[in-house]
């Protein structure tokens, strides 16, 4: 017997409802797969048009006669960090889905340069063949919408729906002004956050072939050079030496925290901190000798040697208790723990001059 043929607006909303969800999810997990694989940093979100919202958009706009003429019964947003990688996104589309070419919407052309409004990219795409094996075949044939746009024209979309003036014309005069000032800075933030993107990821590159070719004084101590010279193991020997005192093991850490100390420590470049590890080797290993000799400590950890430089270099520098309690606090000791290893540093440090 025939399944009955769904007469009311409500039945024909659920009887097309999981065709629906089967586009919305498969869309969503196939674009998301295909950013993720690009590499852009976006958020990726899915709906399908509520009931009651398509139902009101058919009565609304007369030229769509049923649920199957609306295109935007599944939607995809993309929001994207910076704005230049809303075309990144774009790009993709066509080798995802079947985009129909004719209904492209760039609002960002659709502006002149006296106005402000909403910035956005729209497509209405249909999911490939592939993608519809063994589902209803309308999922292949129904259209869905997807938007591209930056995080700040996002922010300007929100603001704009809020408000209800989509464009100049419809604001007050009176604030207009305010307006075009606000959509001004947005665009500008835009363009900022991406050039400071683009610098940051040159200087990079950058201070990498500076570190690659040992060129280590031409290198400012900042977390991403700090980060990239570790990949050196610049600290392995002397934390070797150390280990051997009692036969111990090394187990990795994290020594992304020294910023501050080598700040203390008049430390500006990569080569200061190389020459520190040079010059204070022997006196770290000393002040390790005095404080683990005879210990039973079988593992250390790899901040170890590094440790000690710093120690070293403090004392030489004449900082100190007060200067070594302050470096113990900038590496995480409560101010109660940096002071008694401030003071039992000044002892061994003693004991090391004497000896």
């Amino acid at each position: 017997m025939p399944e009955p043929v769904p007469t009311t607006a409500h039945e024909q909303y659920q009887e097309l409802l999981p065709t629906l969800e089967h586009m919305r999810s498969t869309a969503e997990s196939t674009l998301q797969q295909a950013i993720a694989r690009a590499d852009i940093p976006c958020v990726v979100t899915a709906r399908v048009k509520a009931e009651a919202s398509a139902a009101e958009k058919l009565v609304r706009k007369p030229e769509y006669r049923t649920f199957n003429d609306l295109t935007d019964l599944v939607g995809l947003r993309i929001i994207t960090l910076f704005a230049d990688d809303v075309d990144r996104v774009a790009s993709l589309l066509s080798g995802l889905f079947r985009v129909d070419e004719s209904d492209i919407e760039d609002k960002r052309s659709d502006l002149a340069a006296t106005q402000f409004g909403y910035l956005s990219l729209h497509y209405l795409c249909r999911l490939p063949d592939a993608l519809c094996e063994g589902q209803d075949p309308r999922a292949g044939r129904l259209r869905f919408e997807v938007q591209i746009r930056s995080a700040l024209q996002h922010v300007w979309a929100e603001i704009e729906h809020d408000t209800g003036y989509k464009v100049a014309i419809e604001c007050p005069r009176e604030w207009r002004r305010s307006f075009s000032r606000v959509a001004g800075l947005l665009e500008l933030a835009d363009a900022e956050f991406a050039r400071i993107r683009d610098g940051l990821d040159r200087y990079r590159h950058d201070a990498g072939v500076l570190i690659e070719n040992g060129l280590l004084d031409e290198v400012s101590i900042d977390a991403d050079t700090w980060g990239t010279w570790l990949k050196t193991r610049p600290f392995d020997a002397l934390n070797e030496r150390i280990a051997n005192i009692n036969g111990s093991d090394v187990t990795e850490a994290n020594l992304s925290g020294y910023l501050a100390a080598f700040d203390m420590l008049g430390l500006r470049t990569l080569g200061d901190v190389d020459r520190m590890a040079h010059e204070e080797s022997d006196e770290a290993y000393r002040l390790a000798e005095l404080q683990l000799g005879g210990t039973e400590l079988d593992i250390l950890s790899s901040s170890v040697g590094l440790q000690y430089l710093c120690v070293a270099r403090a004392v030489r520098l004449g900082m100190g208790e007060p200067g070594l309690r302050a470096l113990f606090v900038s590496l995480g000791a409560d101010a109660s723990r940096a002071s008694r290893r401030a003071r039992t540093m000044l002892r061994l440090a003693q004991t090391s001059s004497k000896g």
